[in-house]
């Protein structure tokens, strides 16, 4: 929170990475006779990439009123969604190309699955493959990878 909280200051800025959707306020009154509400939106995902207003208001005993503002920035979620590296263990001739992003290899007859080394370009980032097997191009299968810096995938 900045700056640190002071009584007699009204706005706050946060910021917060971009994998975090939502955060928790807690204001504590110092005279318990006052009413103090908080925004519903403190509830809802906050938005990557904008800032995301939070308004918390104090009811004093009298009926007077002052109004707090968090003002919470998500970072940006990524757009890169590419690799660093890949390769396959079982296909020792294959070049991975950071520019080319869809490949066909002829493996042996006897070769009855694929270990794929990859790393993502941003470690934020999911990745997803498919494998087409035969001369039907037939659908043999679709993962989403968890979040991990070094992946291995078989297939």
């Amino acid at each position: 929170l900045s700056p640190t909280f002071s009584p007699s200051v009204y706005e706050y800025e946060a910021s917060v990475a971009s994998d975090v959707k939502t955060v928790n306020v807690e204001a504590i009154m110092e005279d318990s006779k006052a009413n103090l509400v908080i925004s519903n939106n403190v509830n809802d995902e906050l938005i990557a990439g904008e800032n995301n207003k939070i308004t918390i208001t104090v009811t004093a005993e009298d009926g007077t009123k002052k109004q707090y503002v968090v003002n919470v920035k998500r970072e940006a979620l990524t757009a890169d969604a590419t690799l660093s590296s890949l390769t396959i263990k079982e296909y020792k001739d294959f070049e991975f190309k950071s520019d080319k992003f869809n490949y066909v290899i002829k493996v042996k007859n006897n070769v009855n699955k694929l270990t794929l080394d990859y790393t993502l370009s941003d470690e934020n980032a999911m990745a997803m493959y498919m494998a087409m097997m035969g001369i039907s191009a037939s659908f043999a299968g679709l993962y989403t990878i968890a979040r991990r810096k070094k992946r291995s995938a078989n297939n």
